[in-house]
This record gives structure tokens, sequence and C-alpha cells, in this order.
């Protein structure tokens, strides 16, 4: 019977081993310039942000007055703020959506330059390990 056990396991891997190492090879080959590219977004909306929020103090009130991402959402679409907000407080919990809106209560250009190296740092280039067996 333990040699049963031994050959199904054996069959096992033999068949999934290497489909796995091909899907995962594919999923890497697309997801690293995926996250790079998330990365690049995120970091220019939050230049943009930062420079929209610094172009409103040199108008004449001279103080920085920083944009959150929950205001630009209201601004943008409200409906679709409500919509969410509605549906995160009846067919959730109400403690839902004070958690979701918590880092949308950041700054515009802080909440994406942060956003921006998550990602960046996700699609870093990883070093390869060269293990050899004597």
């Amino acid at each position: 019977m333990a040699w049963l056990m031994r050959a199904v396991t054996g069959l096992a891997r033999l068949l999934t081993l290497p489909l796995l190492r091909g899907l995962g090879g594919v999923l890497l080959t697309l997801t690293i310039p995926t996250l790079r590219a998330l990365a690049a977004v995120c970091l220019v909306v939050a230049a943009v942000a930062l420079a929209s929020d610094a172009g409103t103090t040199t108008g004449g009130r001279g103080t920085f007055q920083s944009t959150t991402v929950l205001t630009h959402w209201q601004s943008l679409a409200p409906t679709s703020l409500e919509g969410t907000k509605t549906f995160l407080t009846k067919k959730m919990r109400p403690w839902v959506w004070d958690a979701a809106s918590a880092p949308l209560r950041l700054p515009a250009f802080a909440f994406f330059a942060g956003l921006g190296l998550f990602f960046g740092y996700l699609g870093r280039h990883r070093r390869q390990v060269e293990i050899f067996v004597n």
C-alpha cells in the first residue's frame, strides 16, 4: 500500500509541478510590469496632486492646504462615493466604512505617493539566488 501512495504522490508532482512553474512564470512576467506601471501612474497622480495643492497657495493665501482623497472623490463622482458608503454601511457593518475611509482622509499626494511606493516595492527587481549542490 505504501508503494501505491508513493506512486500517486510522484505522479501528482510530475503532473502539477511543471504546470505550476509555467503558470507562475507567465503570471510573474505579466505581474511585475503591471505593478511597475501602476507605481508610475500613482506617483504621477501624487505629483499632480501636490502641484495642484501647492498652486493654490500662490494665489494669495500663503498657507499650504492639502486636499484629501475623499474631497477629490466627492468633487469628481459624488454618486459613486455615496453608493460606496451606503453599500459598506448597509450591506456590511458601519465600521467597515470607517476603516476603509481612514486612508482616504489622508492628503491626496501622500496617499498616492504611498500607494506608488508600495506598488514599486512589489514590482522591484528581485535578487536571483543561485544554489548549487555538489
